[in-house]
């Protein structure tokens, strides 16, 4: 196991409620947040695996009661911290100065909508303008902000007008991807493909790519969980090229290392309900997290989430570079499947 980067779940409440938030499933539970103490042993463990930066994740981290205490911590372990967050707090003056005080240099947005209507119609509350502020204030006190959107097919058409307004502001980062669903119950998976087809979804990005590319010079990264088969050559290619792709996530590369609120190991941000391991209950410190991560039990349980969709994957040169896609895709349907409806 050699990991590589860190997330610490310090919360599951949130001031909005997406659509298609991976945290619903939670119930963004205020009794969820992480007690401070096992935050502190948390971040011990990753001190003592080498790992010098994490990302604080929630719910919605800025409304973590002991969120400074958090960065202070890492910062004396010299550990740096990124902060993925909705942007809606950081709308405050105090909150923003606070970051700057505490160490932060730089947040990832979530961007949820391009137009206040659409904002709303995404996460329920009626909060663009104060994401649009949050935005020019980071900026002003120096925080640099990268902004992020995931696409689906309410937005694909249109968020490019988005990542223009924040490239407008002053916005020189961006980071894309494609909506996924972890599905926990047997669904009916030509129907899912119908109302949901991956195909369509990545010809309309392709149809856009040149004005992405334009609008935000060269400089954004999509993080791409289909299959490699379901895309056009060329513009693989060409992100290829320009580094603006990410296909093998941190799971499939076993590189990461998560901890949900209570302290458990799960697999991905949108795997809250699969534990695998606890920490003062399976190991207490860096060296026992590893012995325990190699157990048999262990090693089968990722090599179930991990393994490829259908033999004929075994024989297809993009493996290395595709992995099989997200591990949450085929969740909702197999590989036959989506061959079967998209044609690919």
């Amino acid at each position: 196991m050699n990991y590589k980067a860190g997330w610490l779940t310090l919360n599951r409440a949130c001031n909005l409620r997406c659509k298609w938030c991976y945290a619903q499933c939670t119930e963004y539970l205020k009794e969820n947040d992480l007690d401070i103490a096992l935050a502190y042993q948390l971040i011990n463990i990753f001190s003592e695996l080498n790992i010098h930066h994490i990302v604080l994740i929630g719910g919605e981290p800025t409304i973590y009661p002991y969120l400074f205490e958090v960065i202070d911590y890492c910062d004396k372990k010299n550990i740096r911290c990124g902060i993925v967050t909705n942007g809606v707090k950081c709308s405050e003056i105090d909150f923003v100065k606070g970051l700057k005080a505490h160490g932060i240099r730089s947040i990832s947005l979530s961007l949820k909508g391009e137009t206040e209507n659409v904002f709303k119609n995404i996460t329920g509350v009626d909060a663009f303008q104060k994401v649009i502020s949050a935005v020019r204030l980071c900026l002003s006190e120096g925080i640099k902000v990268n902004v992020s959107m995931v696409l689906t097919e309410e937005n694909i058409e249109s968020y490019i007008d988005g990542i223009a307004l924040m490239r407008g502001i002053g916005v020189k980062n961006f980071h894309l991807s494609f909506c996924y669903n972890f599905n926990t119950q047997q669904i009916d998976g030509e129907r899912y493909l119908r109302e949901h087809n991956p195909k369509q979804l990545i010809q309309k990005f392709c149809d856009g790519y040149d004005e992405l590319d334009r609008v935000t010079n060269h400089r954004f990264v999509l993080s791409e969980g289909y299959p490699l088969c379901l895309w056009d050559d060329i513009i693989i290619n060409k992100m290829n090229k320009r580094g603006q792709i990410s296909t093998v996530c941190q799971l499939l590369a076993r590189s990461g290392l998560l901890f949900d609120t209570k302290g458990n190991i799960i697999p991905c941000n949108a795997m809250p309900f699969i534990k695998l391991g606890k920490m003062n209950e399976d190991f207490s410190n860096a060296e026992g997290l590893l012995q325990y991560m190699n157990n048999p039990e262990i090693v089968r349980a990722y090599k179930t989430l991990c393994g490829i969709p259908d033999e004929s994957c075994l024989n297809c040169k993009k493996l290395a570079n595709c992995g099989g896609g997200c591990v949450c895709q085929w969740t909702n349907y197999d590989f036959k499947t989506l061959h079967k409806i998209t044609g690919a």
